[in-house]
């Protein structure tokens, strides 16, 4: 009734059923005797199976940032283990290098006004300079020096009549940026510190 081949399929795999019960799994030598594919693709898995049952299972590693500690005495012991030496460990401090720019001190001088990216509250809002020399660049946009040294350009594309003589005044606005004016008129253009 049946065909030959589901018969020694099933008969296979009923033998490799009673044996993987009674051992613990197969071996690749006994996959390797099974001429019928199916039966010996079920063996390999099995075998592929219990080793992934057996391994242990990866490590979570956890990193911490090292602490500032005092210096530690810390016996280190030999393999007689019957003399100790004493061993100075010294733990790693970890150090952020510190950024001029962002110090609250310098924040708050005119110096600094514009170069800095996070000021405190109590730095200052607006900054009034007389102009000393005025260009424009490559890309038709003003290149403005200040007789404080600043050197601001333009970021936008509005015009302006800025003058050398004229006292600019130069306040925040949103999201970091700055606007300039002539200090004649209402007309304002976005500027950027460039020096």
């Amino acid at each position: 009734m049946f065909d030959k081949k589901w018969t020694i399929a099933a008969t296979t795999l009923l033998m490799m059923t009673a044996a993987a019960h009674a051992n613990a799994s197969p071996s690749l030598a006994d996959c390797k005797k099974l001429t019928d594919n199916f039966a010996r693709l079920n063996c390999f898995d099995q075998i592929q199976v219990d080793a992934e049952k057996t391994e242990p299972a990866p490590q979570r590693q956890t990193v911490t940032a090292p602490v500032a500690q005092p210096q530690v005495t810390v016996p280190a012991v030999t393999k007689s283990e019957d003399v100790a030496a004493p061993v100075v460990v010294t733990p790693v401090v970890a150090t952020t290098p510190t950024n001029p720019m962002n110090s609250t001190s310098a924040a708050t001088s005119e110096d600094d006004f514009g170069m800095t990216k996070k000021q405190p509250k109590d730095a200052i809002e607006q900054l009034q300079a007389k102009v000393t020399a005025v260009k424009r660049d490559t890309y038709n946009k003003f290149v403005i020096t200040f007789e404080n040294k600043h050197v601001w350009r333009q970021s936008d594309s509005d015009y302006i009549d800025m003058r050398v003589g004229d006292v600019a005044i130069i306040e925040k606005a949103s999201f970091g940026s700055f606007l300039m004016s002539n200090g004649r008129d209402n007309r304002k253009i976005r500027v950027k510190r460039v020096e």
